[in-house]
C-alpha cells in the first residue's frame, strides 16, 4: 500500500443520496469510521433510478474517481445503485488490487454480502396478520416484476400463505414501484375492478404501506378496522404517520458493527473467504395500522421541534441558495462565476470543500467543432484543476494536480481521520465536467442531502458561464466575418465605414489631420491572364499584408473590392501620410527582388490630407474621391493598362 497513508481507507459506493434508507447507512458507517482507525471516502452519485441514459454515465462516472492504490476496503451499497454492471465493474476492480468488498443489501459472488432479513421479515408480518388478526385475503404489494430485490419478499409472502393453506390468488398481487403515488393507483384499480377490498395489504416497503393508507382513508375506509396494513423499511415516515405503520426496521447499527467486525478479521488474517451470506434481522414493529396498539392522535412534541427546526433550516439554506444564483448568474464569463463562487463557499459549504475541473474544461481556446470539448464520458481526464478549495474560513485555488490522487492534498486528508471526504459528480447529462468533495462529521446534522440541489445548480451556472463564453466568441467570430474581407482579412467596406466616423471625431477633438490614402494595384489583370487568378490572389493578399503592417498608428486599412484599398488615419502632420506611402514602395521592392515571381507586385497611390471641424460640410466619401483621382494621376503616368 501507498505509505502516505497512515489508516486504513474505506470507500462507500451509494447512489441517491436525499433518502433516508441511504442516509441512515450513511451515518452509521461514518461514525463507526470517525470512532476506529479507518478513513471513510464516501463516492455519492445523485440518482438511484435511471429511466433513461442521458445522465446515466455523468452520475456514475464518480466511482471511476476511485484510486484503488489508496483504498484498503470497498463497500457498496447495491441496493441503491440499480444497475448492476456498475457494482460489478466496482466489484472487479477492487479484487484485480486485492482489496476486500462488502456488499450491503445484495449479493455478489466472491464479496462479503450483509443482508437485512427481508424475506424473514415478510414472513414474520404475513404470519401475524394471519394467525393474530385471522385474515385470510390478503393482498401483496410489490415493486415490479423484475426486481430480484421485491420478488424475494413476494415469495415469502407466498409461502407463508401455503404454510396456512391459503390458496395464492394473482389478482392479489400489484406492483407499486416502492412509491407512494402508484401504491394509491393499485389500490384504487383493485377496487374498480373485483368491487371488494382485502382484509390485509402486506406491502414490500412503508412508502407504499403509507400510500395504501392514503388511498384507502380517500374512500371512506378505516385502517385498521376495515383493512391492515403492514410494511417495511421502519422509515421515520411510517414510524410518525397517522396510523403508525406496523413495519420492520432495519438494524443499520448491528450491520455497522458486522462490517468493521468482518473488515478487523480479514486484515487480521483470520477471515479471507466469503463462505456465506450475513444475514441481519429486521426489528419488527407491530403497530397501529395492523391493530397490535390504539391510535393515540397526540402529536410528539419533539417530532414537532425537529419538523420546524428543520424546515427553518431548508427556509435559511433555500434563500442563500437563490442569492447564490442571483448574484452568480451575473458572471460574465467561467472565470468570473468561479471568482463569485468563491464568496459563497464561506456562507454555505461545509468545513472543508474542493471544488474539481476538467483541466480542459477551463481552456478559453474552445474547438468549436467539437461539442465534447473539456468534457469526459467515462472516467477523468489525466489532470484535473482545483479551482476552489474552502478551508475554515479561507477559500483559494490550489491548481492543477494528478487526478489519480483524488485531491490535491491527498496525504494530508488521508491522515486525518477525524472526518469523512464526500465525493460527487458534477456533469451535464452524460458529459462529466468535474466533481465535488466535501468533509463531514454526520451525515444528519450535516445535512449531506441538501448538497444535490446545490451542486446541481452549480453545474447550471458553470455550464451557463461557458455557452455565454462560446456564444460571444461565435458572435464575435461572425462579427468580424461580418466586416472583414474573407480573401486578405482586412476591413471591408462595411467594416470600413462602420470604424471610420471614431477617427473623424478624434481628428476633430484633438485638432490632427485625417489621413486617407488610396491604394490601387498594378497591373492585376495581366497578372491573372498570364500566370493566373491564384497568383492574382497572391499580388492582392501580399498588398493587404503589407499595408497591414506598415500600419503602426491604428490606421484603418480596409480592401473596398478588387484592387483598391482605402488606408484612413490620424496623424499630426500631411508628411506622416507620404512617409507611410514611401514605406509601402519600398516593402513591395523587397518582396519583387525576393519573391522569385514571373511578375512584380505594384501599386499605385493617392493621398489626401485635411483638417476638419465640426462646422465642416464634408463626408468620408468626398475625402476619398480626392484621393482616388490622385492615385489614378499615379497610374496614368505609369502607362499601365488597367483593364478597366
Amino acid at each position: 500500500m501507498n505509505d502516505i497513508k497512515k489508516n486504513k481507507v474505506i470507500a462507500l459506493c451509494v447512489g441517491g443520496i436525499d433518502a433516508q434508507y441511504q442516509s441512515t447507512i450513511i451515518d452509521s458507517i461514518t461514525k463507526k469510521c470517525i470512532n476506529t482507525d479507518y478513513k471513510l471516502l464516501l463516492f455519492q452519485a445523485f440518482l438511484n433510478n435511471y429511466d433513461g441514459d442521458n445522465h446515466y454515465a455523468g452520475d456514475t462516472n464518480i466511482y471511476n474517481l476511485i484510486n484503488y492504490n489508496l483504498i484498503d476496503a470497498v463497500i457498496i451499497c447495491y441496493l441503491t445503485i440499480k444497475k448492476s454492471d456498475i457494482s460489478n465493474d466496482i466489484f472487479y476492480k477492487a479484487k484485480s488490487h486485492n482489496i476486500p468488498v462488502i456488499v450491503i443489501d445484495g449479493k455478489i459472488e466472491g464479496a462479503f454480502n450483509i443482508n437485512f432479513g427481508y424475506s424473514e421479515a415478510i414472513s414474520t408480518l404475513t404470519k401475524h396478520i394471519i394467525e393474530k388478526h385471522h385474515a385470510t385475503k390478503i393482498n401483496f404489494m410489490g415493486s415490479s416484476p423484475d426486481n430480484e430485490i421485491s420478488n424475494a419478499r413476494e415469495e415469502a409472502y407466498k409461502n407463508t400463505l401455503r404454510e396456512h393453506g391459503i390458496p395464492i390468488e394473482k389478482k392479489r398481487i400489484s406492483y407499486g414501484y416502492f412509491w407512494n403515488e402508484p401504491a394509491r393507483k393499485c389500490v384504487k384499480d383493485f377496487y374498480e375492478k373485483y368491487h371488494e377490498l382485502p382484509e390485509a395489504f402486506v406491502c414490500a416497503n412503508d412508502s407504499m404501506a403509507i400510500g395504501v393508507c392514503q388511498e384507502l382513508e380517500s374512500m371512506g375506509m378505516n385502517v385498521p378496522d376495515d383493512v391492515l396494513v403492514t410494511g417495511l423499511d421502519g422509515i421515520r415516515e411510517a414510524v410518525n404517520y397517522s396510523p403508525k405503520i406496523t413495519t420492520a426496521k432495519y438494524n443499520f447499527k448491528k450491520v455497522s458493527d458486522v462490517i468493521f467486525d468482518t473488515l478487523t478479521d480479514y486484515f487480521n488474517g483470520t477471515r479471507k473467504e466469503c463462505v456465506d451470506d450475513i444475514l441481519v434481522e429486521s426489528e419488527v414493529i407491530y403497530s397501529n395500522s395492523c391493530g397490535c396498539e390504539p391510535i393515540d392522535n397526540k402529536f410528539d412534541n419533539k417530532l414537532k421541534r425537529d419538523l420546524y427546526e428543520s424546515l427553518d433550516y431548508q427556509n435559511a439554506f433555500s434563500a442563500r441558495l437563490v442569492d447564490l444564483i442571483e448574484r452568480v448568474s451575473g458572471a460574465t464569463s467561467l472565470e468570473d462565476t468561479i471568482l463569485r463562487l468563491h464568496h459563497y463557499m464561506l456562507k454555505i459549504w461545509s468545513y472543508e470543500v474542493w471544488l474539481c475541473l476538467n483541466e480542459s474544461y477551463l481552456d478559453e481556446d474552445i474547438s468549436y467543432s467539437n461539442s465534447n470539448y473539456g468534457y469526459t464520458v467515462k472516467g477523468y481526464e489525466l489532470n484535473t484543476n482545483c479551482v476552489i478549495y474552502r478551508r475554515c474560513q479561507s477559500c483559494q485555488p490550489l491548481g492543477i494536480f494528478k487526478t489519480s490522487n483524488m485531491l490535491p492534498n491527498i496525504q494530508q486528508v488521508l491522515q486525518d481521520n477525524t472526518s469523512a471526504v464526500m465525493f460527487c459528480p458534477l456533469y451535464n447529462q452524460d458529459k462529466t465536467i468535474g466533481y465535488i468533495a466535501l468533509t463531514y462529521n454526520n451525515a444528519f446534522n450535516d445535512g449531506l442531502f441538501k448538497y444535490s440541489n446545490l451542486i446541481k445548480n452549480i453545474v447550471i451556472l458553470l455550464e451557463n458561464s461557458k455557452i455565454q463564453s462560446q456564444l460571444k466568441r461565435t458572435v464575435s467570430k461572425l462579427e468580424n466575418m461580418y466586416i472583414r474581407d474573407s480573401t486578405t482579412s482586412l476591413y471591408n467596406r462595411r467594416g470600413f465605414y462602420q470604424l471610420v466616423p471614431n477617427l473623424i471625431s478624434e481628428c476633430i477633438m484633438e485638432k490632427k489631420y485625417l489621413m486617407v490614402i488610396s491604394v490601387d494595384l498594378d497591373g492585376l489583370k495581366p497578372i491573372n491572364d498570364k500566370h493566373g487568378h491564384n497568383e492574382g490572389d497572391n499580388a492582392i493578399i501580399t498588398v493587404a499584408r503589407t499595408l497591414n503592417s506598415i500600419a503602426i498608428n491604428n490606421e484603418i486599412v480596409s480592401r473596398f473590392g478588387g484592387d483598391e484599398y482605402v488606408v484612413a488615419g490620424v496623424c499630426d502632420s500631411p508628411e506622416y501620410a507620404k512617409n507611410y506611402v514611401d514605406r509601402l514602395n519600398d516593402c513591395l521592392d523587397y518582396y519583387n527582388k525576393n519573391s522569385h515571381k514571373p511578375y512584380k507586385v505594384c501599386a499605385s497611390s493617392g493621398i489626401y490630407c485635411t483638417t476638419l471641424s465640426m462646422e465642416d460640410d464634408v463626408t468620408i466619401d468626398d475625402l476619398i474621391k480626392i484621393a482616388d483621382e490622385t492615385m489614378y494621376l499615379q497610374k496614368q503616368s505609369k502607362h499601365y493598362d488597367r483593364g478597366r
